[in-house]
């Protein structure tokens, strides 16, 4: 049977600009309509790539929370979002892993007095779901730096480094007072 190539419209009835339509040789890819189903070709198709947040100190707000075990180490976690505030970066967003590793338990406390310390009050079940989401929502400045690439991640990466409280709520962290400081 014949394969039958179908060009694909990805107009809508609202969509009464033809500037907004995607056309495929824009985006460099094919697509075809066959018995198997849609097929596309993606290559001559341009990767996309992010530009790096500079090294600084930026205002976030934690956008999502997700409680997780390391892929790497089997150890719980949180797969933190936060969103960039910080006007010439805004909607950015960064990631952190928060591990409840014993090694890593250090860094997650001080990112955990800065976006919510009543938890630190006493134990908690790091996979309860209302304890998880508590710190959505939270307001915080993120020291971030930028990570080398590795053999497992070949492409640079922006890190946070630290948690600081936001601007105007005093920058504690562990018992002692942070210096304003630019990265």
């Amino acid at each position: 049977m014949a394969k039958q190539s179908t060009k694909i419209d990805t107009t809508t009835e609202e969509d009464e600009d033809p500037a907004l339509a995607v056309e495929e040789d824009v985006a460099g890819a094919h697509f075809e309509n066959n018995e198997d189903g849609l097929v596309v070709n993606l290559a001559e198709v341009e990767e996309m790539k992010f530009d790096l947040l500079p090294k600084a100190i930026y205002d976030v707000i934690v956008q999502d929370n997700v409680y997780k075990l390391s892929k790497s180490s089997g150890q719980p976690m949180w797969e933190t979002t936060v969103n960039v505030l910080t006007e010439s970066h805004r909607n950015r967003k960064l990631f952190a892993n928060l591990s409840f590793s014993p090694k890593a338990l250090p860094g997650t406390k001080a990112a955990l007095i800065v976006l919510n310390p009543s938890i630190l009050s006493g134990p908690f079940r790091v996979d309860d779901p209302e304890i998880v989401a508590s710190i959505i929502g939270q307001r915080a400045r993120v020291k971030v730096n930028i990570q080398p690439g590795t053999a497992e991640y070949p492409n640079d990466r922006n890190n946070i480094q630290r948690w600081m409280q936001p601007e105007g709520a005093g920058a504690f962290i562990g018992g002692q007072q942070e210096e304003e400081e630019e990265a």
